[in-house]
């Protein structure tokens, strides 16, 4: 549960926030525009980073007449599909219920 928390946490609190941030700074009509955008990239982690990247990538790299809000709308559905449930199916797939270890520790219930 832990886990889901906190993929919640990244997913709702810092992808999108770094996104909300990101627009912001370009919608800015001020010579700063520029070094704001730098210095929020600066302050991101590598996969902070990559993520708002890929998120850029799949609402603004989009050639059909999707609007933007489309756009994020798409990319936030399927976020959420590949965090909370291609990826736990994919961890229940690697690790099944009933694993257990050489010496016989359960892998999800230690």
């Amino acid at each position: 549960m832990a886990w889901a928390k906190n993929q919640f946490d990244t997913f709702l609190k810092q992808d999108i926030r770094s996104l909300q941030l990101f627009f912001d700074l370009v919608s800015k009509r001020d010579g700063n525009r520029l070094r704001l955008i730098e210095d929020l990239l600066a302050d991101l982690t590598k996969e902070d980073t990559r993520n708002l990247e890929d998120a850029l990538a799949a609402i603004l790299g989009r050639h059909d007449n999707l609007r933007l809000f489309d756009n994020f709308l798409i990319w936030s559905l399927k976020s959420f599909q590949r965090i909370f449930f291609d990826d736990i199916v994919a961890l229940l797939n690697e690790h099944p219920p009933d694993e257990v270890d050489l010496e016989g520790v359960r892998f999800w219930g230690g």
